[in-house]
């Protein structure tokens, strides 16, 4: 920058030199400098706006597959840029979380439970530590079915 300001004023580059104490080359590369914006690697495959369709979709339809996503939103791009672009908007890819359906049996114990509390005062519900347990893994293996 002050270099330049020099030589605006009309100093030489012998001048700027003495003034800066520095090379001629480093005052000869700072007036040749130009900014360049960096583009590395690879351009984008995908517009800002498919990125937001693919969002978007994703948002909606939990459970769509990266193949799903691309045949209903007519890209021709492939499922592993499809996951990149949620991955950069910070979806990733989850496996539900399987439960087992309540028995009559639980379901009886459940209706007990909360008819024998129903009556309770806030008083004695304020004392209760709530606290909740989840389960991993219940049966079956891992599972096919992802969510985004």
């Amino acid at each position: 920058m002050l270099i330049l300001k020099l030589r605006k004023e009309g100093k030489t580059y012998k001048d700027i030199q003495k003034t800066l104490k520095c090379s001629a080359k480093m005052v000869s590369n700072a007036i040749k400098y130009k900014w360049k914006p960096e583009n590395r690697g690879t351009k984008h495959k995908t517009t800002d706006i498919e990125d937001r369709r693919i969002v978007s979709y994703s948002k909606v339809y939990r459970f769509a597959s990266f193949r799903d996503i691309k045949s209903e939103l007519n890209l021709g791009i492939s499922d592993v840029t499809i996951r990149r672009r949620l991955l950069n908007q910070n979806f990733s890819a989850r496996s539900p979380r399987k439960v087992p359906l309540p028995s009559p049996r639980h379901i009886k114990a459940r209706l007990s439970l909360a008819k024998t509390y129903l009556n309770w005062p806030v008083s004695k519900w304020r004392n209760i530590l709530w606290t909740d347990g989840s389960k991993i893994m219940l049966f079956g293996g891992t599972g096919s079915l992802q969510y985004i």
